[in-house]
């Protein structure tokens, strides 16, 4: 079952939406449980990580889709938003708060299904991708998507993550196999950073945006090329 959310104040709308959620169930033979708001303050005074996928139109009175969606990933990092809008301009900015794409207005059902296969599959990739850690009297997995970044340092490792940091016996090399599938690059030989919280690379450091911080790592020259490369490839499935 998907948790699906559609945030729009235009009733057109999310009549045409729901339609077309029923029609990808039976052709996807997929399942969703929809919930709807007819405004972004509402849906923001309830939002409490219940969602897999967000619809989220943005221009809307009161409070914009952009806004609400910056208050959504002050607790969510995980949850996929896509925007629905009729100008361009604004669906650009919504990837400086982690959207997965945009739909402009009108919308045609073949867009967006596409948008919402891929969402669906970027959410079974996310609930399937764990780390399994070996401490010294236990063992803990860990969600791949929770984490920002690994650092290397001696023997040990630091696995650095939303709300916690874990600390194990092992080599960044071991861990960047047991990741290759998962979106993560090395932009140096200490630090190992998921692709999917990148927010900025300049003069030579990446910027990885966490929900209470952000955290600026050193690109080594040697391994510049190799991780621009990689994190285009990224955006380029991303948003593609």
């Amino acid at each position: 079952m998907i948790r699906l959310c559609i945030v729009e104040d235009d009733d057109r709308y999310i009549s045409q939406f729901q339609g077309y959620i029923a029609r990808y169930e039976q052709e996807h033979h997929q399942s969703f449980e929809t919930t709807v708001y007819h405004d972004a303050e509402t849906f923001t005074f309830d939002f409490h990580q219940q969602f897999d996928i967000i619809l989220m139109d943005i221009q809307m009175k009161k409070m914009d889709g952009m806004e609400a969606a910056k208050i959504v990933r002050k607790s969510d990092q995980n949850v996929v938003i896509i925007f629905i809008t009729n100008m361009v301009n604004y669906a650009i900015q919504g990837y400086a708060v982690g959207a997965m794409n945009y739909i402009l207005k009108p919308v045609k059902y073949f867009v967006f299904a596409q948008q919402i296969e891929k969402a669906v599959s970027l959410k079974e990739r996310q609930s399937t991708m764990y780390v399994p850690l070996l401490r010294e009297s236990s063992m803990v997995r860990i969600d791949v998507s929770d984490i920002l970044y690994i650092e290397s340092s001696g023997h040990n490792l630091t696995i650095h993550c939303f709300n916690e940091t874990y600390t194990t016996r092992d080599t960044l090399k071991n861990m960047e196999e047991r990741l290759k599938n998962a979106d993560f690059a090395r932009c140096h030989n200490y630090y190992l950073v998921n692709l999917r919280y990148v927010e900025n690379v300049e003069n030579g450091e990446v910027t990885v945006k966490g929900s209470h911080e952000s955290h600026r790592l050193a690109i080594s020259r040697g391994r510049m090329k190799a991780f621009m490369q990689q994190l285009a490839e990224y955006l380029g499935r991303a948003v593609g």
